[in-house]
C-alpha cells in the first residue's frame, strides 16, 4: 500500500511515554507534540547498513538518506505491533520470519531525539524488496562511511546521525544507557510531582534514570524541597550537567550564587584546576574543572554541593577535594536521590534502589 499521503492518528505522550491524547500526525508535527516511533537498521555480515534514499514526494525530508526503516507507532499500537506493520509495508519483511534484535530505547529529554523510539537491528545479507512509494534507491554503507557523508553535508532524515553515533560508533556504544524493557519503570514523588523513571542498564546493574533536563516542574519541586533542608552556606556548587537547572532554581529561590564544575576544559577558562573521577555510567575517567575566574567566589566560603543522584560518591569525593584545594569549605552535600546503599553524609529527598539486570547482552 502507498504510505505517501497517509496522515496517521498518533498517540500524544507525556515525558514518561504515557499516552495523554490522540492527534493526526500532521498536527503532532505542527505543534511539536511528543509521539512514538520505531526505527530499524538492516546490517550485513560485513557490518554495513542498508541505507535508502527517500522519494521526492515525501512531505518531510524528501530525497534524504534514511534509516533502513522508520515509522510511527499509530494510536493504540504497541512498539512491537508498529514494528511488524512498518517492516511489512515498507520492506516486505515478515517480522515473524526474521531475527529482529532490540538495540535500545531512546527518549527526547535524555538523548535529544525527535520522539520516544525503539531501535531494532535485522541481520541480513539481502537487500529488501522496498516499497517504491517510500524509497527510490539504497546502498550498503559502513557506519563510518555513512557518518563521513553526513558530516560532509549529505541531506538526511532527522535522528539518522544521532542513531548511528549512538549505536554504531565505538566511542559511544560502550557504556551507553540502553533500556532493556520500556515497560520497566520506578515511580518517585518530589513534592506534588510524580514520575515513572525508566530502568536502564549501566553494565552489571540497572538503575532508575532521573533526568531533570527539560523537566521544569520536577526541577522546581526539588528546589522547593531543597530550600527547606539547605543549611547556612555562601555558595552552591554543582557538577555539570543534569543538576545545573536545579542549582539555578535553588539560586533563584535563595539568592545564593552558584558555580558549575565542568567536565571539559573550555577555551575561555583561565587558570583552571582539575580533578579526575571514574564515572559509574561509563566506567571511564571523567575530569572535573573549576574555572580560575570562579576561584575568588569559593576561597574561604561555605559551600553546598548540589547534585541530582549520588551513587558511589566518586564524583562528590573528587569535587570535595577540588573545592578544598581552592580554599572552600564543603559543609553539605545535597542530592535529589541517593542510589544503591543509603548514605548518611548526603541530604536527599529520597532513595533509588539498584536493580539486577533481567536481560544479558
Amino acid at each position: 500500500m502507498s504510505t505517501v499521503d497517509h496522515d496517521e492518528l498518533l498517540d500524544v505522550v507525556d515525558f514518561d511515554d504515557q499516552a495523554i491524547g490522540r492527534k493526526p500526525r500532521s498536527e503532532v508535527y505542527r505543534r511539536g507534540l511528543l509521539c512514538r516511533v520505531v526505527n530499524v537498521f538492516l546490517e550485513n555480515a560485513q557490518g554495513q547498513l542498508w541505507i535508502p534514499r527517500r522519494t521526492a514526494h515525501k512531505r518531510t525530508f524528501p530525497l534524504c538518506l534514511d534509516m533502513s526503516m522508520g515509522g510511527h507507532v499509530e494510536s493504540g499500537e504497541s512498539y512491537e505491533e508498529a514494528l511488524a506493520r512498518e517492516l511489512m509495508e515498507k520492506l516486505k519483511i515478515d517480522v515473524q520470519k526474521t531475527n529482529c534484535e532490540l538495540l535500545g530505547y531512546l527518549t527526547p529529554h535524555r538523548s535529544g531525539v525527535s520522539a520516544f523510539m525503539k531501535i531494532y537491528r535485522v541481520k541480513t545479507n539481502s537487500a529488501p524488496a522496498y516499497n517504491e512509494d517510500d524509497f527510490l534507491a539504497a546502498e550498503w554503507l559502513s557506519p563510518e562511511q555513512l557518518l563521513r557523508r553526513l558530516r560532509n553535508g549529505e541531506p538526511a532524515k532527522g535522528d539518522l546521525a544521532s542513531l548511528i553515533e549512538h549505536f554504531y560508533t565505538a566511542e559511544t556504544t560502550r557504556g551507553d544507557l540502553i533500556m532493556t524493557d520500556p515497560s520497566e519503570t520506578y515511580r518517585v514523588q518530589i513534592g506534588t510531582e510524580t514520575r515513572n523513571l525508566p530502568v536502564v542498564s549501566v553494565g552489571a546493574v540497572s538503575v532508575a534514570l532521573l533526568n531533570l533536563l527539560g523537566d521544569a516542574p520536577l526541577t522546581e519541586a526539588a528546589a522547593a524541597e531543597f530550600v527547606k533542608r539547605l543549611p547556612e552556606v555562601d555558595v552552591l556548587v554543582t557538577p555539570e550537567a543534569k543538576a545545573v537547572p536545579l542549582a539555578h532554581a535553588l539560586s533563584v529561590r535563595t539568592g545564593l550564587p552558584y558555580v558549575v564544575a565542568r567536565k571539559t576544559k573550555k577555551p575561555y577558562m583561565v587558570g583552571a584546576v582539575r580533578k579526575t573521577v571514574i564515572s559509574i555510567t561509563t566506567g571511564k575517567p571523567q575530569d572535573l574543572f573549576l574555572d580560575g575566574t570562579d576561584l575568588p567566589k569559593l576561597e574561604g566560603r561555605r559551600v553546598a554541593i548540589i547534585d541530582d543522584v549520588v551513587s558511589t560518591g566518586g564524583t562528590l569525593r573528587a569535587l570535595s577535594e577540588l573545592l578544598e584545594e581552592v580554599g572552600a569549605k564543603v559543609v553539605a552535600t545535597m542530592a535529589v536521590f541517593t542510589e544503591g546503599e543509603k548514605r548518611d553524609d548526603v541530604i536527599s529527598l529520597g532513595h533509588l534502589p539498584l536493580f539486577e539486570n533481567a536481560i544479558q547482552e
